[in-house]
């Protein structure tokens, strides 16, 4: 029952996945050695997320040595523009796929440089996840982010798609302090 999702624990989550959530590596060892699989997921309706959706940078190191795969959403929230690189020469198709929350590699998207290598290889600016119905520079531009992201909240690559043409309204420009749209 390792890889069960724990009862009573948010989005289905199995152990591995909720000791991640926590920055717990001791407990993330004490499951591995137990017989969790490390790229077990949630179950969570909208899309599952596994446990390099939630993992800080070093954490995330930890868990890819151990085996954890780096799929395209994972690379975009690490960073790993390379990884990227290599996934969507493979399979061009990922730019499109669903990830947690059902959300597209460019909602992940953790620089500007990979957000432009999405776009220019496909990845629609103003496609909505499936939980939220929030396109990627909306979560960007989110509160959350303050939470989950910490310093510097992705702002910038907010305000790249917004200069890309993603749609906007005052609430977003407002999140990200420009000024110059919410006067327009």
């Amino acid at each position: 029952h390792i890889n069960e999702p724990l009862p009573n624990y948010g989005f289905a989550a199995p152990a591995i996945v909720a000791a991640v959530n926590h920055d717990n590596r001791e407990m993330v060892d004490v499951l591995l050695e137990f017989g969790a699989h490390i790229n077990e997921r949630t179950r969570w309706w909208a899309g599952s997320f596994g446990v390099l959706d939630s993992a800080g940078p070093k954490l995330a190191e930890y868990l890819i040595s151990r085996g954890a795969m780096v799929d395209i959403h994972a690379a975009a929230r690490l960073g790993m523009i390379d990884r990227i690189r290599e996934l969507l020469a493979l399979n061009p198709e990922l730019v499109h796929a669903r990830g947690g929350d059902g959300q597209l590699p460019l909602h992940f998207a953790a620089t500007v440089e990979i957000a432009s290598f999405l776009l220019d290889h496909g990845a629609d600016i103003d496609a909505r996840d499936i939980d939220h119905e929030s396109t990627a520079a909306q979560y960007m531009a989110c509160s959350r982010q303050y939470q989950e992201w910490k310093e510097p909240y992705r702002h910038d690559v907010a305000r790249f798609l917004i200069s890309r043409g993603a749609q906007t309204d005052i609430l977003m420009a407002s999140a990200v302090g420009d000024l110059a749209l919410v006067e327009g």
